[in-house]
């Protein structure tokens, strides 16, 4: 059963949890923005539950959190607003959105419509799917990522 319903961006996609669970990190694909919710008030006081939004790059689709919550990446395609654009993952300082800092730190290259994070924990690398170049890539992610 639903126990609370709250906005999330226009169009979210994808959501990945940090702090044991305390914080939802939402993609926000048709706003540019990663956004952050408190779980707990998101069942007890949903209209409070929002903790941050972060503009990132365009159209992000994919999300990790890494280094024990210290960073967030977003898979911006831009794949349905500007095919043409450079397609980036956008690399956020949480603890700064949290606090309604200016937090995104950077981009670093991607391949056509990244899409996807996973984590490979024995050599700390972040691995990102690119469905439109038919690519997989790694780079390195901080220590402490699920």
């Amino acid at each position: 059963a639903r126990v609370a319903q709250v906005r999330a961006g226009c169009e979210p996609v994808r959501v990945q949890l940090s702090d044991g669970g305390a914080l939802a990190w939402v993609t926000a694909r048709g706003s540019n923005a990663l956004l952050a919710f408190d779980t707990a008030r998101l069942a007890t006081d949903p209209s409070h539950a929002l903790q941050a939004v972060v503009g990132v790059g365009m159209a992000p689709v994919g999300v990790l959190i890494t280094g024990n919550g210290r960073y967030a990446l977003t898979a911006d395609s831009a794949r349905f607003t500007a095919p043409g654009e450079r397609q980036v993952v956008s690399v956020i300082d949480t603890a700064a959105a949290l606090a309604g800092r200016k937090a995104l730190i950077g981009t670093v290259p991607a391949g056509a419509f990244p899409r996807e994070f996973a984590y490979d924990p024995v050599t700390h690398q972040a691995v990102l799917t690119n469905f439109d170049s038919g690519t997989v890539e790694t780079f390195p992610a901080a220590p402490g990522t699920r």
